[in-house]
This record gives structure tokens, sequence and C-alpha cells, in this order.
């Protein structure tokens, strides 16, 4: 993300994502610092690095953090928001944005910084489906160092 960008805050604090990564696993990770720019395109960003820093090393939260964190974020498929605080705000800054059409772009930070071009798909004003597509889903890593 490149310093001096207009990011609008959805939430800082933790939000509970589920994640389908690879040919058949999913799970449920933690996410902070959850933000937006208008574009074009559409971008949503956020941190999985909390879910790594879990005390119980057998949550889940940190094993399927682990996995992503291990190559497994080179194969995502799926990120689904249920938090109605963050799909609020969304849509609320999406009323006043000129141009929201598809695809978006999802940068996920997680040991590095991971942009995505996805589809949304909301369902209602309680989830939204963010379905990574593209011929050519391999993000390109950018070192944690590199970032702001």
């Amino acid at each position: 993300m490149t310093p001096g960008e207009l990011w609008w805050g959805l939430r800082k604090g933790t939000a509970q994502l589920h994640v389908e990564w690879g040919a058949a696993q999913y799970g449920t990770v933690f996410a902070t610092d959850l933000k937006m720019r208008k574009g074009p395109p559409v971008t949503i960003a956020l941190s999985l690095e909390v879910s790594l820093h879990q005390r119980s090393k057998s949550s889940t939260p940190y094993l399927e953090a682990k996995d992503l964190a291990e190559g497994g974020i080179r194969a995502l498929r799926l990120v689904q928001i249920s938090d109605e605080y963050v799909i609020s705000g969304l849509l609320d800054h999406l009323e006043h944005t000129d141009e929201f059409t598809p695809p978006w772009l999802l940068v996920v930070t997680l040991r590095g910084e991971y942009p995505f071009r996805v589809t949304p798909q909301f369902d209602g004003r309680d989830r939204l489906r963010l379905t990574v597509v593209g011929s050519d889903p391999v993000p390109k890593m950018v070192p944690a160092s590199v970032q702001n």
C-alpha cells in the first residue's frame, strides 16, 4: 500500500473471517486493521498477523494462519467477512463511491503483503464473500520490511 492513499477504517479491532484455500482447505482466522479504499478498484486491506500471535498454539485460528503463512496464502480462494460492523461501514462508504464494479482488490498482510483480484458477493447486510478471480491467482509477495 502506498503512503498517502486515502483509506477508510472499517475495524481496528479483531474480526473473525472464514477463509478457503488450496483444493479443499478452509478455516477460521482473526483479522485486524480492516480498511477500504474507494478506488477504482475498490480495495479492502486486512491483516491476519493477529492469528499467528495466539497464546494457544493448538487453537484453530493459529493453525489455519500458520498453514496460510507457510504457503497456503498463495492458493487463497475465498475470504468471507461476517462482521456486521465491517459490512455496514463498507456499504456506507460504497454509497458514496462512483465506481465500484468488480473486480476489487483484496490485500492480505501475513508475513508479507499479498494482493488478490476478487469478486464481491453481498448476502444482505451481514455477509460479504470475496472470491479470488483471474487467470493468475498467485499473488506476488512484498516483504513486510518494505511495507509502510
